[in-house]
């Protein structure tokens, strides 16, 4: 019976430290003793897949008002993660929005001296004077002084949050928030689902930029995958196991290095594709947290349900399962890029020496280009790309003379240039990702 006993207040206490982070809370500055308070409340809803949190933020100052829309995840026991992206319901007589990503980092759960529940700012700081200047010059310059107050409060303010109620937000927007469709256009930092057949995916994280000390957190539906893994030279891979169902993966950065912002980038290897959630994609540009969403319909095989007939004994069998084609070659990313236009145009060259390199290509699963032989003197094609991700994978032929097989691409989308080094042999193929987007006028 104490034992019983001892389990039920156990469960009592953990769903009440599930709920901590629901509710109203509350701050309220004042920019000198004499002036007007501003008043900031955060209200957050309930949480869903163990992470997700809806919240609204709503500041007041005087008679203006500004209130925004955000998505908060669950980084640990005490911590939740501020999304970058704020969608704005009211912001009068003047907007704030562009200042809106210095309210970033994490918000820290801990009891005040009067044991009432607080959240603190931790923010990943912001070192970018364009942003700083940003719309102080719009609209009537009588609310300048005002502009003022409010940058300086997202910017460089102590912030802690006083819960003043458990009631959880509601509001009929939650679910474009936490589980965002097609029709809504509204980015949270959430990526589209992805449904797949795995039940064991491969992950890789790099740094899309300058290694210079990024580090990261990753969290699988609430369970802690990496914890401040730091992204360096070396090759990360791991064998990520999937619940059945959604699987939601938050890729939190945990600093920005030492030049702003963090470039880490997870890369997800399934057996239909390859996909990329990158944080140096403008729309995640100093966020702190980026998810992406796998829904496997992977199923453990189970044995048949034969009945006995009479006495005679009855034979359990498995049920057959259809091998995967075994993978002949591991891959390496050696790029991710964004662009606009439909149609790019591929240079390839030997920028080594030439020794009689051949390599194959291949766009989302279909040879477009085979035994493409690389010289010093360049060969030039055209690729037409599919809406969304589109996956370039280069294989090698063969070794030449001096292994292994190298040649330098130029890429050549619109009136911009890239150009990516390819290292390949007879055991690694290069994959280049590239994300379609047609620019909206």
């Amino acid at each position: 019976m104490r034992f019983l006993l001892g389990i039920l207040l156990l469960m009592i206490l953990t769903g009440a430290k599930a709920q901590n982070f629901t509710g109203t809370w509350d701050f309220k500055y004042r920019p000198y003793p004499t002036a007007l308070p501003i008043n900031m409340q955060l209200n957050i809803g309930k949480a869903t897949e163990k992470m997700l949190y809806p919240a609204n933020l709503k500041i007041t100052y005087g008679d203006f008002i500004f209130s925004y829309e955000l998505l908060l995840v669950k980084k640990n026991s005490t911590q939740l993660g501020i999304g970058r992206n704020k969608y704005p319901i009211i912001e009068t007589p003047f907007k704030i929005k562009q200042w809106m990503p210095y309210l970033n980092g994490v918000l820290t759960l801990s009891k005040s001296k009067t044991r009432q529940a607080q959240l603190s700012l931790q923010r990943m700081w912001i070192d970018n004077f364009g942003l700083f200047m940003r719309g102080l010059d719009e609209g009537d310059e009588i609310y300048e002084s005002s502009k003022v107050n409010m940058r300086n409060l997202l910017y460089r303010e102590k912030i802690t949050l006083i819960k003043t109620n458990s009631t959880p937000w509601t509001n009929p927007h939650i679910p474009r928030i936490v589980a965002p469709t097609e029709k809504n256009n509204i980015y949270y930092g959430i990526y589209d689902p992805i449904t797949t057949k795995d039940s064991v995916v491969t992950l890789a994280i790099q740094d899309e930029e300058l290694i210079d000390a990024d580090t990261i957190t990753l969290i699988q539906n609430g369970r802690m995958i990496l914890n401040k893994h730091a992204i360096d030279e070396k090759k990360f891979s791991h064998e990520l196991h999937l619940d059945t169902g959604m699987n939601t993966l938050a890729l939190f950065a945990d600093n920005y290095g030492r030049k702003p912002p963090n470039t880490g980038n997870l890369i997800v290897k399934t057996s239909e594709n390859m996909y990329s959630f990158d944080f140096s994609n403008r729309s995640n540009a100093f966020a702190t947290f980026l998810v992406a969403k796998f829904y496997s319909t992977y199923s453990k095989p189970t044995l048949s349900d034969n009945q006995p007939i009479g006495n005679k004994p009855v034979k359990i069998q498995k049920k057959k399962i259809a091998p995967e084609k075994p993978i002949d070659r591991n891959t390496d990313v050696i790029a991710n890029m964004q662009v606009e236009n439909k149609q790019i145009e591929l240079e390839i060259w030997d920028g080594q020496v030439e020794d009689g390199d051949s390599v194959s290509l291949k766009l989302n699963n279909e040879w477009v280009h085979q035994k493409i032989a690389v010289k010093k003197t360049s060969k030039r094609f055209y690729l037409t790309l599919q809406p969304g991700k589109n996956t370039l994978l280069f294989r090698a032929d063969n070794l030449g003379s001096v292994p292994p097989n190298t040649a330098v691409l130029c890429i050549y989308y619109g009136d911009k240039t890239r150009t990516v080094y390819l290292d390949t042999d007879m055991k690694r193929d290069n994959i280049l990702n590239i994300e379609f987007r047609p620019k909206t006028n």
